[in-house]
């Protein structure tokens, strides 16, 4: 039985590696066949990078906010400074390593504030949950307000946030389900049971899930305005609501932990996006690289300084 367990262990990391290098793999391809596109990133001005970094710093404060509000539900004060050093922590560690801020956000919860590792998994399961929540919703109402205003929208996206929406709210719902889940001796399942019961804490408070819901709606916003900008700078005005739309495409990407930071899977994912609302992948993709490569000056320095003030706090 342990050998088999342990062989399971070993195929699921090797699978793991595996989709990590193909995936680098296809986006160093891609990078080289349309190079001139990219160079491109090394013409913006000082001022152009500046603004890019403020509003990245927003973004920044909007995960702090959001961080804070979930261990508030679970007891747990921190103040604004240290939240804003375990967004920062966190983005920059996911770039040396995958998963890397995540596990690191979680030991100096646990060792500086007592919040249980146990409750920390589950309580990012539930915002995973929320986030895709917020994402379904908002992805529809803005494929339908496009409806109205134009007469016409993009079917399979519509299809696919209202699908996300049903599973959400489903797996909200459905109790008999969850208490099936529950006494579930399959890994997986009793995860969702226990991510279940975190949105039970959370939803029992309306205040916190408005609150959530509202910042990571924020979060979508700022991340569209980031992708404007970029257009802006290197091609054409885009209609803010397109740039909603990849924006949302954008940030549920980050959660397919498959290589640091989403390298080249969150320029995919809003590439493909874009590409289906009828615009130009590459375009979308380079606009998505530019952000990326500015983000790595704030990341990497705040990161670095929230790194050591942890550690000095441990």
């Amino acid at each position: 039985m342990m050998e088999q367990v342990a062989d399971n262990m070993k195929w699921k990391r090797f699978i793991f590696v595996a989709s990590t290098v193909i995936i680098l793999g296809l986006t160093a391809v891609y990078v080289y066949k349309n190079i001139d596109s990219f160079k491109r990133i090394m013409d913006i001005s000082a001022t152009q990078v500046c603004i890019f970094l403020v509003l990245q710093i927003v973004t920044v404060v909007i995960n702090a906010f959001m961080l804070l509000v979930v261990l508030h539900v679970y007891g747990v004060r921190v103040s604004f400074q240290d939240g804003l050093a375990y967004s920062a922590l966190n983005t920059f560690l996911n770039y040396i390593s995958i998963k890397g801020g995540v596990v690191a956000k979680g030991y100096f919860l646990k060792k500086i504030h007592s919040f249980s590792y146990t409750d920390f998994a589950v309580s990012m399961g539930a915002m995973i949950l929320m986030h895709f929540m917020v994402a379904g919703l908002t992805g529809t109402g803005i494929l339908i307000l496009i409806y109205i205003m134009q007469g016409n929208a993009n079917i399979n996206l519509f299809f696919a946030f209202g699908v996300i929406t049903a599973v959400v709210f489903s797996f909200i719902k459905l109790s008999a389900v969850h208490n099936k889940f529950g006494r579930s001796e399959n890994y997986f399942l009793k995860k969702l049971y226990e991510i279940w019961n975190s949105w039970k804490s959370l939803s029992k408070n309306r205040t916190v899930v408005y609150g959530l819901s509202f910042l990571i709606f924020l979060n979508f916003v700022v991340y569209a305005f980031r992708l404007k900008y970029g257009f802006h700078i290197f091609y054409e005005d885009v209609p803010f609501l397109s740039c909603m739309l990849i924006s949302i495409l954008g940030v549920l990407s980050t959660f397919m932990a498959l290589t640091p930071a989403s390298l080249g899977i969150r320029e995919f994912a809003v590439g493909a996006g874009y590409r289906l609302i009828d615009g130009d992948m590459l375009q979308a993709v380079v606009v998505t690289s530019l952000d990326r490569a500015v983000s790595v000056i704030l990341v990497f320095s705040l990161g670095a300084i929230s790194c050591v003030y942890f550690l000095k706090r441990n």
